[in-house]
């Protein structure tokens, strides 16, 4: 499979207009092979989301989900425990807020037909579960 990624990526360079991006958490663990000039010739840091950028995030995420009025993702987005969190961490937590909420109604004992509405409560239990997937090193 390597081999095969390394012939494609020899190939891209020769066609005009096609840009080749690889994304990892762990560049220190890329092959050399795959880090010359030609292939991923430059390595560039994307940093953890700021606070501010966690909140645009958050909301993003929300778009399409039925958020409590009650609910500050402002607040979540800044909290410590979200400090290290990336982008995918985030789309983790907003989904096991929804699982939450899922599993809160399923457990109920009045099963109605309203949607379902993701409260605090199910942000704190999905805050419980989730954890940075980039470490320090």
């Amino acid at each position: 499979m390597k081999l095969q990624l390394l012939i494609e990526l020899d190939g891209a360079e020769q066609r005009r207009g096609v840009f080749v991006i690889g994304a990892t958490n762990r560049p220190e663990v890329m092959d050399r092979a795959l880090l010359r000039p030609g292939r991923f010739g430059k390595l560039l840091y994307v940093p953890l989301p700021s606070p501010d950028d966690r909140v645009l995030i958050l909301k993003a995420l929300a778009r399409n989900k039925h958020i409590d009025s009650s609910v500050d993702l402002s607040a979540i987005g800044r909290m410590e425990a979200c400090e290290n969190l990336s982008g995918a961490d985030l789309a983790e937590l907003m989904n096991e807020a929804v699982m939450a909420a899922l599993d809160e109604k399923l457990a109920s004992i009045e099963t109605t037909c309203e949607s379902l509405t993701i409260r605090t409560s199910h942000f704190e239990v999905a805050l419980s579960k989730v954890s940075p997937s980039v470490s320090d090193k």
